[in-house]
């Protein structure tokens, strides 16, 4: 059986080296979220995201 995985981040913009981490701006924390599904559901999953992403686009901000 083969699943599919969603993983996204708070912060993913920046590498993790010394400048990042002793920069002005920098914050210790971040939120992860990992999503998993079956593969044989990836339809269902997709109809389910894209009603989703229409009930909520008067949210959305036009790209700023």
């Amino acid at each position: 059986m083969k699943y599919v995985f969603f993983y996204d981040e708070t912060e993913h913009s920046r590498k993790i080296n010394y400048q990042t981490v002793t920069a002005e701006n920098y914050c210790d924390n971040f939120i992860t979220g990992i999503v998993g599904w079956k593969a044989e559901e990836n339809e269902y999953i997709s109809d389910r995201y894209l009603a989703f992403e229409k009930k909520y686009d008067y949210r959305k901000n036009m790209g700023n």
